[in-house]
């Protein structure tokens, strides 16, 4: 099947839809955006954006489009085990291209994932 007839027959999860409301109100829209990963990479990126979003609600802070200092934040805290498990740095790196990943879908811009000082702050827990 392809792509474009799976997203026809795919109901993305509310948790998707809720997050790229504000840029695709079309249905069909949410539907092929999802179907654009496979429903294996979609579930393993789910992991980090939730790991990611309940680090910001327990910060009070807007978790997007994610910002540097957001970041860092859960990068530290994931790292060091303080709010939620501690992770070895291979596994921030995966976690951080699944929040680039979200920022792709909800349209943001992506230049934050690029700094140097947060590569060099996950390079620190290999």
């Amino acid at each position: 099947m392809s792509k474009l007839a799976n997203a026809f027959n795919t109901r993305p999860p509310s948790d998707f839809t809720r997050r790229v409301a504000n840029v695709l109100i079309n249905p069909d829209c949410v539907r092929l955006l999802w179907a654009g990963l496979t429903t294996f990479t979609r579930r393993s990126y789910s992991t980090a954006v939730r790991s990611y979003e309940l680090w910001c609600r327990g910060h009070q802070a807007d978790a997007w489009p994610a910002t540097s200092s957001t970041l860092t934040g859960w990068v530290f805290d994931r790292a060091f085990g303080r709010s939620q498990d501690r992770l070895r740095g291979a596994t921030i790196e995966k976690y951080l291209a699944s929040l680039h990943s979200a920022h792709v879908d909800i349209n943001y811009d992506i230049q934050v994932f690029e700094r140097a000082h947060l590569k060099r702050l996950v390079g620190t827990r290999r």
